[in-house]
């Protein structure tokens, strides 16, 4: 079945992902609030939090929101996630029979990819967007404008280790879309309870990425 493409498009048009991927509901409450108030709008919750569900439920109280889950592996949480209201899924690998399950919801998918041959396998099984994780490791933004020039007509996104002084980079080097989390929920903050920390990490964030240079 298609995949919602107007949901795809708005997600496009923001580009920059909220990664959640804290070890205890408390804390993935407070960093997904920070994120917000500094003006991200599309959010991927990572499955491996305890009551990751009661995440999506609060950030759903913005109207501009939009909230996917991650780390998603198998079709059962994909579906679980799909039923609590997540907009997109993300996988960590190409994992046909997850990505199925999701599209069959028309849910957009971003499947985990590092080599070409995975992009193509993520493609392949339907997968919306291939999302290249670990980018930092891969060698980030001039991996990315390398994959990018060799799959035209592909999207692609990028997750892993991106911080504020080169997420614009993923862009101009190709991705539609990146994902950031580790800058923003840095342990120091996260263990000092600082969310205002993060919500002007978060905001700067934003504001590197709106930047047309």
């Amino acid at each position: 079945m298609k995949t919602n493409q107007k949901m795809l498009t708005y997600m496009k048009e923001k580009g920059l992902i909220g990664a959640v991927r804290t070890r205890d509901l408390f804390t993935a409450l407070e960093v997904a609030g920070a994120m917000l108030r500094g003006g991200i709008k599309v959010f991927e919750v990572s499955a491996a939090i305890p009551g990751w569900a009661e995440v999506i439920k609060r950030l759903q109280m913005d109207s501009e929101a939009v909230v996917g889950v991650g780390a998603v592996t198998d079709a059962k949480t994909a579906r679980a996630a799909i039923e609590k209201g997540a907009r997109f899924i993300s996988t960590p690998g190409v994992l046909p029979q997850t990505i199925r399950a999701a599209r069959t919801e028309k849910t957009p998918v971003l499947a985990g990819a590092l080599t070409p041959t995975e992009i193509f396998q993520a493609i392949d099984s339907s997968a919306d967007m291939a999302m290249i994780f670990p980018a930092n490791f891969a060698g980030g933004p001039t991996y990315v404008r390398r994959l990018s020039t060799q799959f035209t007509g592909i999207s692609l996104a990028a997750s892993g280790g991106i911080r504020l002084e080169n997420v614009r980079e993923y862009f101009d080097a190709g991705s539609s879309m990146v994902a950031v989390g580790e800058d923003i929920a840095r342990p120091e903050w996260v263990a000092e309870r600082n969310f205002e920390a993060m919500e002007k990490q978060a905001a700067a964030i934003v504001s590197a990425v709106n930047c047309s240079g």
